[in-house]
């Protein structure tokens, strides 16, 4: 019989747990951040019957900044490629203000390296980056569902990324924080705000920018409870424009799009320094994206 050490095992049942957050995280979320809203997107039709959104490809270009606190040296910039498969919706909600719902639930597949931009200088740290994971948008905008719109939103995700380093890093401090990463995967979370402009029922052109966190450890309970409690916040930010909804519709989308950002982005400067904030921990590696996209519905 084969016997599995107890770090092995910690791993195992932390990577099964973030993988079935993972499959119940979209339809959870976009069932929470549309609570208080029982005629169409609060329903428990609408959940069990995910899979019959429209099939929905995004493509983007970016560009990425890496940091690390407490690391000495600077990240080489990356370039940005990146594909997500999902299913989404364009629905009508106030005809009268001309509000629209969006919701978008996807795999996506990317990679960060600085060979897709520019040259780095011989000083800084070159990190390549592969990345795989799932997410959920959900948003407001303005227009008809059946033709143009503008669509504001939020995002969040779970994902795993390998990180290589093919260079030398020179400081032993930087090198130690690196092999914390080095030839494995490691978990994730990211927070993504952007606009699009739906130009037709097959396409969509938008930008966004994307923060998102790789972990050089999973600590499961901590990070559910850090999970938990940002949750808390955006149920807030919910409730707040769901009354915003009744009463003007026609700032709802703008209102949503800057609370809920608002609150990720609060989040993650909060993160920086413990990665799960506000329980003790180290810091982990951080991108900021900025990209541009187009997505097509069949």
């Amino acid at each position: 019989m084969r016997h599995y050490s107890r770090p092995y095992l910690h791993r195992l049942v932390a990577g099964v747990a973030a993988l079935a957050a993972l499959l119940l995280c979209a339809p959870l979320q976009t069932l929470i951040a549309q609570e208080g809203d029982s005629d169409d997107w609060d329903s428990w039709k609408d959940f069990k019957f995910t899979y019959r959104r429209s099939p929905t490809m995004s493509f983007y270009y970016g560009r990425t900044t890496p940091s690390y606190d407490g690391f000495t040296q600077d990240f080489a910039r990356s370039g940005l490629l990146q594909i997500k498969i999902g299913g989404s919706t364009v629905r009508a909600k106030d005809m009268i203000a001309n509000i629209v719902h969006y919701k978008y639930e996807y795999l996506d597949f990317t990679t960060f390296a600085p060979r897709l931009t520019t040259m780095p200088s011989g000083s800084e740290v070159v990190a390549e980056t592969w990345r795989f994971g799932g997410s959920a948008e959900v948003g407001m905008g303005y227009g008809n569902p059946s033709s143009f719109s503008v669509l504001l939103y939020h995002s969040g995700g779970l994902n795993w990324s390998r990180i290589t380093v093919p260079g030398q890093v020179l400081i032993p401090e930087d090198k130690n924080l690196l092999d914390l990463y080095r030839d494995t995967f490691r978990f994730g979370t990211l927070s993504e705000g952007g606009i699009k402009f739906r130009l037709s029922d097959l396409l969509m052109i938008d930008g966004a920018y994307e923060r998102s966190m790789i972990f050089p450890r999973h600590l499961f309970m901590k990070w559910v409870g850090s999970a938990l409690l940002e949750r808390c916040f955006q149920w807030g930010a919910d409730g707040f424009v769901n009354r915003v909804l009744d009463n003007s519709p026609a700032a709802a989308p703008v209102v949503s799009f800057i609370l809920k950002n608002g609150v990720s982005y609060a989040i993650y400067e909060l993160r920086k320094k413990k990665m799960y904030w506000p329980f003790s921990s180290d810091p982990a590696m951080l991108n900021d994206i900025w990209k541009v996209g187009v997505s097509m519905t069949f």
